[in-house]
């Protein structure tokens, strides 16, 4: 989109608040007619357009569509809160644990496995407690109580749309660069989908956003990522020929709704719903995008992609995110504000993640994202500082850091078969192991902390060694002296951290970027 004449380009606070409440729009007005049948859409939709929308009685419900991207918008917020403390975060982590708040608002149990997230702001909206007919490939890959990744997901058959229909939000953070919004978006995936076109598509979804909201134009930005799409390593074949034959339809313009989905089919898929929103954005362009009328575009576009036969929710909804990231607020038609299901609570969560997106120096959270996932790119282990966890204590206390300060050789000693480690160390609980929590160390790729529990001046025998159970012990068998060594620590509280999974491996925290200003 090019903003001639004189037009402002829309605010980054504009294209967040407009990407969030087009998205809900498109969902309430597709949710609103789901339960009719293909004739009776086109009946009330097709022959009158987009005008029979202000006849729909409100307000307009959104459906679990809204309420994910809500929530993932929420588990960002909380990993930049994280960050502005001073303790980098585990991304995936806080998103994680935002959708299962999310399962529990639905009625679902992720079983005792699964942690018990601290409630936040977000979940006290009632809207946002209902059910409303949510995508079961979510529930389930939820309800197992394990956190999905990349390398190890849960649902691996999954290949719904219920990752694209909440990916928006990666795609509306500033500062970052695509490599890491496609990555922040595909890990986000594998919490509920395991299939790989379902996280591509939403890692291919974000980058479009991305790229409207950095200002891109929207042929040019769907072009772009058409053409990412098949660079992909190890791409799923369906996902790029799904979005190649959206754009060659959308070159006619408007088709019948039947020839649409024929073509690129229901849009119940992961692809599918990206191709069909892609086909309604573009299809409604005038040839001269400097001529396009904002909100009569949304109006025709979202007119279109519920209007398809399909899944009218899921592809409304990416059409409104892709409209409000391209043309900001300027593009929601007033009446349709007016009937949309509690706009007040999208807003609160679109100024908090404007406010949070605005902090410039908080967004070095591509730093965190690393081939291997966790594994730091900027931190040496020796200078590591975490919190650590007391096991006799719920984990939303205050967790206390302990660091080696300083090791004196005591003299020599008779060869020892045992000896104590000289800082304390605590057992994770459950959940942690599986986190990465402190205390505990696992193979490559790193999702543990390496705690020192011991450091040896030069030449002696023990030390440092990882501790990964309660009681950890240095052994030693030689027939020579050994060394008895003195460790002097020190300790301080932070703030609690382990109930969010709030530990980095990323050099942002207040210790480690101490440590690294030193070098």
């Amino acid at each position: 989109m090019s903003f001639d004449h004189g037009i402002p380009a829309p605010t980054p606070k504009s294209r967040i608040h407009g990407s969030l409440l087009g998205g809900a729009m498109g969902d309430a007005l597709g949710y609103a007619v789901e339960s009719d049948s293909i004739p009776g859409i086109r009946e009330r939709v097709g022959a009158r357009g987009p005008a029979v929308f202000e006849e729909l009685p409100g307000p307009w419900h959104f459906s679990d569509a809204t309420q994910l991207t809500l929530y993932t918008v929420d588990g960002l917020v909380e990993a930049l809160e994280w960050a502005n403390s001073g303790v980098g975060a585990d991304v995936n982590a806080c998103l994680w644990l935002a959708y299962l708040r999310w399962l529990a608002t639905q009625g679902e149990d992720a079983g005792h496995a699964a942690p018990a997230p601290q409630p936040r702001w977000i979940d006290g909206n009632g809207v946002l407690r209902q059910r409303r007919h949510p995508d079961q490939d979510c529930i389930t890959g939820l309800a197992t109580g394990e956190m999905g990744t990349s390398v190890r997901p849960v649902n691996p058959g999954a290949n719904g749309a219920g990752t694209v229909m909440r990916s928006a939000p990666f795609g509306l953070v500033p500062h970052i660069t695509p490599d890491a919004v496609y990555k922040l978006s595909a890990d986000a995936a594998a919490l509920t989908h395991g299939h790989p076109a379902a996280r591509q598509s939403a890692g291919i979804f974000s980058l479009l956003i991305h790229r409207l909201a950095s200002g891109e134009g929207l042929r040019d930005a769907a072009a772009g990522v058409t053409a990412h799409a098949a660079t992909l390593t190890n791409v799923a074949p369906r996902l790029p020929e799904r979005l190649e034959a959206g754009l060659r339809l959308a070159e006619k313009a408007i088709v019948d709704p039947g020839e649409l989905l024929q073509v690129l089919g229901e849009g119940r898929s992961a692809e599918e719903a990206l191709a069909v929103a892609l086909y309604a954005v573009i299809a409604t362009l005038p040839a001269d995008q400097a001529d396009a009328q904002p909100a009569a575009h949304f109006r025709d576009a979202l007119a279109v992609a519920v209007n398809h036969g399909g899944a009218g929710g899921t592809a409304g909804s990416l059409a409104g995110n892709i409209l409000g990231a391209l043309y900001g607020e300027d593009c929601l038609p007033a009446e349709w504000l007016v009937a949309l299901e509690a706009p007040e609570v999208i807003r609160g969560m679109a100024d908090q993640a404007g406010d949070g997106y605005d902090r410039r120096r908080l967004m070095l959270l591509q730093a965190s994202q690393t081939s291997s996932g966790m594994t730091p790119r900027r931190c040496r282990n020796p200078k590591m500082v975490h919190p650590r966890q007391n096991p006799a204590k719920a984990s939303s206390d205050a967790a206390t850091t302990r660091m080696p300060r300083s090791v004196q050789a005591a003299g020599a000693a008779p060869a020892a078969n045992r000896s104590r480690a000289a800082v304390e160390t605590a057992a994770p609980i459950p959940w942690a192991k599986r986190l990465g929590g402190p205390g505990t160390s696992f193979a490559f790729p790193s999702r543990g902390v390496i705690t020192l529990t011991e450091s040896s001046a030069k030449g002696e025998i023990r030390g440092p060694k990882s501790s990964r159970s309660q009681n950890p012990t240095a052994m030693a068998a030689s027939p020579h002296p050994e060394f008895a060594t003195a460790v002097t620590t020190a300790s301080s509280t932070t703030s609690a951290a382990v109930t969010r999974a709030a530990y980095s491996l990323t050099g942002l925290g207040k210790a480690n970027r101490e440590a690294m200003t030193q070098e």
